[in-house]
């Protein structure tokens, strides 16, 4: 499972936290596009890196309200050129409004709500075998048209389990 992560350019330490995943990160293969290159060089880079990298999954991020426009914006492009790329959005903007948001936005697959670190892991497991979704918790998506959003109902209970952000990644 090839898995792309476009993090905001609002939130410096995007890149570094994704050392979360770093257990993962040997058994899937993630890259990370910091969203500040989007602004001269979507057009040129980012379509082109996505048909080079040819991602299953791309993850966009807003950490606060006001970044959603641009995740919109980013997810429709990619859609419009990659229809077979599942886009799954994480963020505040998600975790309040998730079945809005996929009611309203048909290019947008899937939305985390609440603590993503170990929804996201759980959504790339299923896609990878093919297995429903319907069991993630904190997760919002689409069943045969219906908006369907499972409760957050397990939350990671010592955040000092998590790695420390990898600041070589920035």
């Amino acid at each position: 499972v090839k898995i792309l992560d476009i993090n905001n350019h609002f939130y410096p330490n995007g890149k570094a936290d994704m050392n979360w995943t770093q257990g993962e990160r040997t058994r899937y293969n993630f890259a990370n596009v910091d969203e500040t290159m989007l602004n001269d060089y979507f057009e040129e880079f980012l379509l082109e890196y996505i048909e080079e990298f040819k991602p299953d999954i791309v993850g966009l991020g807003a950490i606060f309200s006001g970044a959603f426009k641009s995740l919109r914006i980013i997810a429709k492009k990619i859609k419009e050129t990659s229809p077979n790329i599942q886009i799954i959005i994480g963020g505040i903007t998600s975790a309040m409004f998730a079945k809005d948001i996929l009611r309203k936005y048909n290019y947008i697959d899937y939305a985390c709500v609440g603590e993503g670190e170990e929804t996201l892991l759980e959504f790339v497991k299923c896609f990878e075998y093919n297995s429903p979704v319907n069991h993630i918790g904190g997760f919002a998506y689409r069943d045969q048209g219906e908006i369907k959003r499972n409760e957050k109902t397990e939350y990671i209970q010592d955040l000092d389990e998590l790695p420390m952000p990898d600041y070589n990644l920035l």
